[in-house]
């Protein structure tokens, strides 16, 4: 499974919820990391980037932000692709 997905729209490196956006700000060796914008006002809300204690990625909320389910639900989609991603290589 790639990134991909219905849910997704690609715009340059912008992947588009509903809601929010998923831009990639950087490219690792290994990892990728993402910011989680808002579409309303092009804020950043989060960054999802690897957490080696864990092995996986994670989501990192900015401090003050309130996420209601369909977000956490786009965001945990999110991370599941990326996972897959991940173990495709």
């Amino acid at each position: 499974m790639s990134l991909h997905t219905k849910k997704y729209k690609w715009r340059r490196n912008l992947k588009v919820s509903k809601y929010l956006q998923f831009e990639l700000i950087e490219e690792k060796p290994k990892t990728k990391v993402y910011a989680v914008m808002s579409k309303m006002d092009n804020s950043r809300l989060a960054v999802i980037k690897w957490f080696t204690n864990w092995r996986c990625y994670a989501f990192y909320p900015e401090s003050g932000t309130i996420w209601e389910d369909d977000c956490l639900n786009a965001i945990t989609q999110f991370l599941r692709n990326l996972m897959n991603e991940r173990k495709e290589k």
